[in-house]
């Protein structure tokens, strides 16, 4: 089985709600456990005004690339089996991901939180 390292693209049998049925989708490697398991976030091609959206284009990538112009919608996180993957298409630059985990950053921050709540 290949390894899949944090910043690689990877194109995911991604189940339908039925769970019966498949779609291809691209992904985002956020963390690749030990096991069988590993962290992704979404990759769309739909336009998401959002504060926690990466914009994703060829010039974001070190390695490969996507077909169309893409965002990783950090708020979109999932853990599946790496059986799922069909294939890894690149690997996004430093620079990329530096702008995923500040978006992690806004995402989680504990500036926002309630006094308490932990």
């Amino acid at each position: 089985m290949e390894r899949y390292l944090k910043g690689d693209v990877v194109i995911i049998s991604f189940p339908y709600s039925n769970l019966r049925q498949y779609k291809k989708r691209p992904a985002l490697v956020l963390a690749s456990l030990k096991g069988e398991d590993i962290i992704l976030c979404q990759i769309t091609s739909q336009f998401k005004n959002s504060q926690y959206a990466v914009s994703l284009e060829k010039k974001n990538f070190s390695d490969g690339s996507l077909p169309v112009d893409s965002n990783i919608h950090c708020s979109l996180i999932f853990t599946m089996s790496k059986n799922m993957i069909i294939k890894k298409v690149g690997t996004i630059n430093m620079a990329t991901m530096i702008r995923v985990f500040q978006a992690f950053g806004m995402l989680f921050s504990i500036g926002t939180m309630r006094e308490g709540a932990i």
